[in-house]
């Protein structure tokens, strides 16, 4: 919408999570609305914001005011595996090209200039199979990554809790799948075990990897043959509380909610580290949404706050563009 410079980028995804096991209250595909409430999978995360963006992005068409620049609009699938069909295949193609964008994630109409980086890791054990009668004849796969995995959370969050920033928690590791073994009564021959760094900004991606990829050597022998492997590694991202666009969307939330709202960072990755980190555009992460309801059974949205958040992102629109 509109032409030329300044570029405003607006960028939401569309994908979810499964609605898993637990029981939900209600159908967590049924879109219900009850008492003001939107129920149902992806109404926070992040079809809320989606949603406030289009409706923004049509009033701002229907207005007929000309902009002294251009709006771009990007809905996207992918980012929940953090995958490169979306938002980064629009990265690779040059189409995200802006002075400044917001990416549309459950903030409860706060201002988020921050988000923690990740870091999907793999670490594998190698062993020698032998009957369970005689587990002397082979190596344990199994019980070497043990030992590796209580090396790793005796060692490494001692250090995390020594970093921090002011507006997200401290780096963050856990362990969370483990695979290995065939049948009861053979000794496995491998093992393997995946987890999650979380990093913050002033840490660096590589030597988050080195760091982690250093203590497994420390365990690694002959007979186990450790192999560590970064499956995926998504860097931090920091805007300016000052910049021009935390500012105007902070005096727009006010001037809507009759609320003043802070500056905050978020704990989770988002598609913002491929626009900000990536890119180099300075971005700031806003929407509608409760984002402790992210990826849990009852997830639900205020139809009020996405009324809320359309207007703000309108009028922020406006300006900046205006």
């Amino acid at each position: 919408l509109g032409r030329g410079s300044p570029v405003l980028l607006w960028n939401g995804h569309v994908d979810v999570v499964m609605a898993g096991e637990e029981k939900w209250t209600h159908d967590p595909f049924g879109g219900l609305i009850e008492a003001g409430m939107l129920h149902g999978r992806g109404s926070v995360d992040m079809k809320g914001s989606v949603a406030s963006m289009a409706e923004a992005f049509l009033m701002l068409a229907a207005s007929g005011r000309p902009l002294k620049g251009t709006l771009k609009f990007t809905v996207v699938a992918d980012e929940e595996t953090l995958g490169d069909a979306g938002t980064q295949a629009l990265a690779e193609e040059g189409l995200l090209q802006a002075d400044f964008a917001i990416v549309g994630e459950p903030t409860d109409l706060r201002v988020d200039v921050v988000e923690r980086g990740v870091l999907w890791f793999e670490i594998i054990a190698h062993g020698k199979t032998s009957h369970g009668a005689r587990p002397h004849l082979g190596v344990n796969a199994v019980e070497q990554m043990v030992e590796v995995a209580k090396g790793l959370k005796d060692r490494i969050p001692p250090l995390l809790r020594q970093r921090t920033h002011p507006l997200v928690s401290p780096p963050c590791m856990s362990l969370n799948m483990f695979h290995g073994g065939e049948k009861s009564n053979v000794i496995p021959d491998y093992c393997k075990l995946t987890g999650d760094r979380r990093i913050i900004p002033g840490e660096k991606g590589d030597d988050v990897v080195q760091e982690l990829a250093d203590l497994v050597q420390e365990y690694r022998t002959e007979e186990n043959r450790l192999e560590f492997a970064a499956q995926k590694l998504v860097l931090p991202t920091e805007t300016s509380a000052d910049h021009p666009l935390a500012k105007t969307l902070l005096k727009n939330i006010e001037r809507v909610t009759a609320e003043k709202k802070s500056i905050g960072g978020k704990d989770g990755s988002t598609d913002a580290h491929i626009i900000n980190a990536g890119l180099g555009i300075p971005t700031v992460i806003f929407g509608p949404g409760d984002f402790t309801l992210c990826h849990r059974p009852n997830e639900r949205i205020p139809l009020k706050q996405l009324e809320q958040a359309a207007q703000i992102l309108f009028l922020t629109a406006l300006d900046l563009l205006g």
